[in-house]
């Protein structure tokens, strides 16, 4: 291993041109392509010449157990004469061992010297007498971290043991964090809109840093796509608003190891349109067909080389890529996604995917102002979506812990949102509130009529009083010979007026109004005082008549003195 020999050819990774490509003969030495005569070889040679056994190659593998087929060589002229026996048994080497024949093999810049897997076209490979069972992967939604760590597509291990997992439940802020807004400078430009089976996705397709970037503090990010989760994945204290866009970047500079930042918005319900969800909201494509992810379970007999499930019964082809798209295209202002909101407002921490395989190297800025957009735009997102089942009811993952994790964005946290609970009437074993309102109404007229009685029957009563003695011209006049005819007929009308009050009163304590009274102690109380002043008063003119009267006899010649 530290003798392996190196190629200049192979370190630079250079692929020769059409005018360079040599031929070869049937063993794949380099010919002249006039003369067809055996070129001299291209090769560097190593100082080491063994002696070597090669049988240590194979130690500790088991050479009862392979795969043989017909096949040809990996390179070119790539001859079909080749009986080809691999061993199921592996050998082990360590890192370092492995890094020294890449380097010393080159073409690091074309990935490596492999040639990719061909078509079987029928050929029969043998070795196995028996397939492994079909792994069976589960659904996305709704979230099962079992399966989500394996069993499911994309599955990993981090998504249920992982520390830095996403999305989180926010504290309602109080009061934000004053700092500078995020600088966004998306392009307005072409886009494809698609369905890849658990959300709708917009992804940009200008090149490279053309498509917009991302910036806060010293990172920057490239604008990659955009896509949406219902009901929101983030959440507020609880609440989980009815939509949430996650749009992703990748972090510049970390093109071997990724990194990500993700630009997240909230929506809430609002009687105004989205100017820009309607841009495309009439031609959201639907889930693929035949290929949802929340219907029939795809069955697959393991995943090749990168991870790519393979379909039971294809005997090792790979599964087509699973999703539909829209023919919409823009061009499309990006910008317009987040119009409105306070982009200087916002919480940010350290977090992963919301998806598998929930990868760990995610910042988060989740704006803490609302885009607003109108049911009918919701459902038709919740439509194309799908996810809405017996099971499932929505494509978001559920707040995932926050271990310790630093939340940025606000200076003082406020108390959570309580849900108003609003009672519920049934207006079919409702009482009609007509008679109680009635009631209180002919309660306070009758309370009134009674005290104008009062008043009048007094001051007539001492107008009577004073006419009686007056000159008989002045008696002529009212057409009463004294003031006894006066009192006896306001008498008459005052006797008439209560009793009239108190049957009104009676009958209105009669019927329902009995079952308002029970349920209005102060409506029912106000009546019997209202009829007990009425009697009183009742007895009270009375009183006034007989002693009126009495006074006149005793003294007859009083309205002749006055005279």
């Amino acid at each position: 291993e530290d003798e392996l020999p190196t190629h200049k050819a192979a370190l630079s990774g250079r692929l020769l041109s059409e005018e360079e490509q040599p031929e070869h003969d049937l063993l794949g030495n380099l010919v002249d392509q006039k003369s067809w005569r055996r070129l001299a070889a291209s090769v560097n040679t190593s100082s080491y010449t063994g002696p070597l056994n090669f049988m240590e190659a194979i130690t500790g593998i088991d050479r009862t157990h392979y795969w043989n087929y017909d096949g040809s060589f990996t390179t070119p002229p790539c001859t079909e004469v080749v009986d080809w026996y691999n061993l199921m048994g592996k050998a082990t080497l360590s890192v370092a061992q492995l890094n020294k024949f890449k380097y010393a093999m080159g073409w690091s810049a074309a990935g490596g010297n492999f040639r990719n897997a061909q078509p079987l076209r029928g050929r029969t490979v043998y070795g196995c007498t028996q397939l492994p069972q079909p792994v069976v992967l589960k659904n996305w939604y709704p979230y099962n971290a079992d399966y989500w760590a394996s069993g499911s597509h994309n599955s990993n291990p981090v998504c249920k043991h992982g520390t830095f997992q996403s999305p989180i439940d926010f504290e309602k802020c109080a009061v934000p964090t004053n700092r500078e807004a995020i600088g966004i400078t998306w392009a307005t430009q072409t886009v494809e809109l698609t369905n890849n089976g658990h959300t709708v996705q917009i992804t940009a397709k200008n090149d490279g840093a053309a498509r917009g970037k991302m910036t806060y503090g010293k990172k920057q990010y490239t604008l990659i796509q955009c896509h949406w989760h219902w009901g929101s994945e983030h959440r507020i204290s609880g609440l989980q608003l009815p939509l949430e866009v996650h749009c992703v970047h990748q972090l510049d500079g970390t093109e071997e190891a990724p990194s990500y930042g993700v630009f997240g918005v909230f929506y809430e319900l609002s009687e105004k349109t989205n100017p820009f969800l309607a841009r495309f909201e009439d031609q959201l494509p639907s889930a693929p067909h035949g290929r949802r992810l929340d219907e029939a379970e795809e069955q697959v007999h393991g995943l090749n080389l990168f991870g790519h499930p393979i379909i039971n019964g294809s005997k090792g082809r790979r599964l087509a890529s699973s999703y539909t798209s829209s023919s919409f295209t823009g061009p499309l202002d990006m910008q317009a996604l987040y119009s409105g909101v306070d982009t200087s407002k916002f919480w940010d921490y350290e977090g992963s995917f919301t998806t598998p395989p929930c990868t760990e190297a995610v910042d988060f800025y989740i704006m803490m102002g609302r885009a607003g957009m109108t049911m009918a735009q919701l459902n038709k997102f919740k439509a194309a979506i799908g996810w809405d089942t017996a099971e499932a009811n929505g494509n978001f993952r559920p707040p995932q812990p926050l271990n310790g994790r630093a939340v940025s964005g606000c200076d003082s946290i406020g108390s959570a949102e309580t849900p108003v609970v609003v009672p519920v009437i049934d207006e079919e074993t409702c009482p009609s509130q007509a008679p109680l309102i009635t009631l209180q109404a002919i309660t306070a007229a009758g309370v009134l009529i009674i005290f104008a009685v009062v008043a009048i029957g007094a001051s007539k009563t001492l107008m009577g009083s004073s006419m009686a003695g007056n000159s008989p011209n002045q008696a002529q006049v009212y057409g009463k010979s004294g003031g006894d005819n006066f009192s006896s007929g306001k008498k008459q009308d005052v006797e008439a007026t209560l009793a009239k009050i108190q049957e009104d009163l009676k009958a209105l304590m009669s019927g329902n109004i009995s079952a308002m009274q029970a349920k209005s102690e102060e409506n029912s109380k106000l009546v019997g005082d209202t009829v007990e002043l009425a009697k009183e008063i009742k007895e009270n003119m009375k009183g006034l008549t007989v002693s009126d009267a009495q006074d006149r006899d005793a003294h007859p010649s009083r309205g002749e003195m006055s005279a």
